[in-house]
């Protein structure tokens, strides 16, 4: 298992302070790598107030919000996106766009 795939473990069950020591060391050795500094920035406003419901992560422009069941986001016509199921409980995700449709 690599540094990173440890510390995603890690983050995935919710071990914030554990995910934090192995993030830095994964940034440590990969100091280009785009995707731990978002994640390391989550894990240490998690440490201090851990979400509760821990079920996801939507990925909405330069944004990473946590999602639980139920929750709702609405947006425009163009937005890089995508969503990680996490958690012991199964997650769902409805994607729908109004695209491909001649105009009224």
């Amino acid at each position: 298992m690599s540094e990173f795939e440890r510390a995603f473990e890690l983050y995935l069950r919710g071990n914030w302070t554990a995910a934090i020591g192995a993030f830095r060391e994964y940034a440590r050795q990969m100091p280009d790598d785009p995707v731990v500094a978002p994640l390391l920035d989550r894990c240490e406003r998690f440490a201090v107030t851990p979400p509760s419901g821990w079920q996801g992560v939507y990925r909405l422009g330069d944004e990473w919000l946590p999602v639980c069941g139920g929750d709702v986001i609405w947006m425009g016509p163009y937005c890089p996106q995508w969503f990680v199921a996490m958690g012991k409980v199964p997650a769902s995700y409805l994607y729908y766009k109004d695209v491909n449709r001649p105009a009224i």
